[in-house]
């Protein structure tokens, strides 16, 4: 009976979102989630850390980033039309299955707190200063509550509306860095940004760049291109009139996180150039500073942060991928279907978390341990995916190929 159950809710997992997402929104998904909340949490902590010269930290770590999508994309395309759930449990079980999701389900929580943490802390300085933030997340929670129990489709067309609004802000911050930054304060000074500093900052931030995976998660099934006509195999399924290796969505993935990494890069160059030599007395986590010690304020005013108001809409989004996921592998570990419920108990633990936990301690706790979450959760879990989807690959052409030969014999 529990085998039947479990079956049941791995394949609902698995056609919840059938022709749900279609090429150009995960282009977009992507692209936003890989921005995500980097912008609003990274640069002045990585300042602190390792200085002007903390670009060479960001590059190896957005280097990482795009790996990890390439991974992603292979796993993709070794196993087209399954999710991680089925391609994982096909090779390991459901009790091997079970162990991997749970380490991803931890993994997920950790990121949905530090978001919830970013969102709070950006509002009550800049937009709503005072207000507790038992008061400021209770909205959010409702929309989290909204993206766990809806399916990725509803993600996917908010994210086509929001690139035309996200976009433009992101152009208004550069600018507005533009006016006040001087690249020469990035060149790689003696006493500045040592190696020391570097490898610091790349054993201390990994999780901040980790966001893809939870995408992945949910990740369903793809649309294929319209007009692509299908066949029937010779095992009697329907399958795309495309080769096996170009279904699903080839590299627009990589491209995507290619071309936010760039984007994050540039912006995170004119933030290192732009402030002052003040860094010891900024919040280590507060962009919304961005003009206090930048000549732009006194031209400007407050304007950057009508910009960073709009870009903060794509944290949200990047949350509800997270959230999205986090509630999808709840469903599949407990073995049910209602997601409603289940968002909404995720949200209410995850909102008492961030309102009763102290901030800083939980920031020391992730720094300090946030490189064996990304490396041993997340790293292992790319590992295990490709393995399985590479396994899983094999039996399909060797069914393949045992059907064509029964085929010719009956012949």
């Amino acid at each position: 009976m529990e085998q039947v159950n479990q079956t049941q809710v791995t394949e609902k997992l698995d056609n919840i979102d059938i022709k749900a997402l279609s090429i150009r929104q995960l282009a977009i998904l992507v692209f936003i989630v890989s921005l995500g909340a980097k912008f609003f949490t990274l640069p002045i902590l990585m300042m602190k850390m390792g200085g002007r010269v903390a670009w060479v930290a960001l590059l190896a770590l957005l280097v990482i980033d795009i790996l990890v999508i390439a991974a992603f994309s292979v796993a993709s395309r070794k196993s087209p039309d399954k999710t991680a759930f089925s391609i994982i449990e096909e090779t390991l079980g459901r009790i091997g299955s079970r162990i991997i999701f749970i380490a991803i389900f931890v993994l997920l929580a950790f990121r949905a707190i530090m978001l919830f943490g970013d969102i709070a802390q950006f509002f009550s300085r800049n937009i709503f200063d005072g207000l507790p933030n038992w008061i400021l997340l209770l909205p959010v929670v409702i929309l989290c509550i909204s993206f766990g129990s809806k399916s990725l489709r509803s993600l996917g067309r908010t994210s086509e509306i929001l690139i035309f609004f996200i976009v433009p802000a992101i152009i208004v911050v550069f600018l507005l860095l533009l006016k006040t930054s001087n690249w020469v304060r990035l060149l790689p000074l003696v006493g500045e940004g040592s190696t020391v500093d570097i490898w610091h900052m790349l054993t201390k931030l990994p999780l901040f760049f980790f966001d893809v995976i939870a995408l992945f998660v949910a990740l369903g099934k793809i649309n294929r291109k319209a007009g692509e006509k299908e066949k029937v195999s010779s095992r009697g399924d329907k399958v795309s009139s495309a080769s096996i290796k170009q279904k699903r969505f080839g590299f627009v993935p990589i491209i995507s996180v290619a071309i936010a990494s760039t984007i994050i890069f540039v912006l995170f160059l004119g933030v290192f150039s732009s402030y002052m030599d003040v860094k010891t007395v900024i919040n280590p986590q507060e962009i919304g500073s961005l003009t206090h010690t930048a000549i732009s304020r006194f031209s400007f005013g407050r304007f950057d942060i009508i910009a960073l108001v709009v870009m903060m809409a794509g944290v949200l989004l990047t949350l509800g991928v997270v959230f999205y996921s986090l509630t999808n592998t709840a469903s599949y570990i407990i073995k049910s279907s209602k997601k409603t419920p289940i968002a909404l108990v995720l949200a209410a633990a995850v909102y008492l978390f961030v309102v009763l936990m102290n901030p800083i301690v939980l920031n020391e706790f992730i720094l300090k341990y946030g490189i064996y979450f990304a490396g041993i959760l997340g790293g292992g879990f790319i590992v295990i995916l490709i393995i399985c989807s590479v396994i899983s690959n094999k039996k399909i052409s060797k069914e393949v190929a045992i059907d064509g030969e029964q085929n010719q014999e009956v012949g």
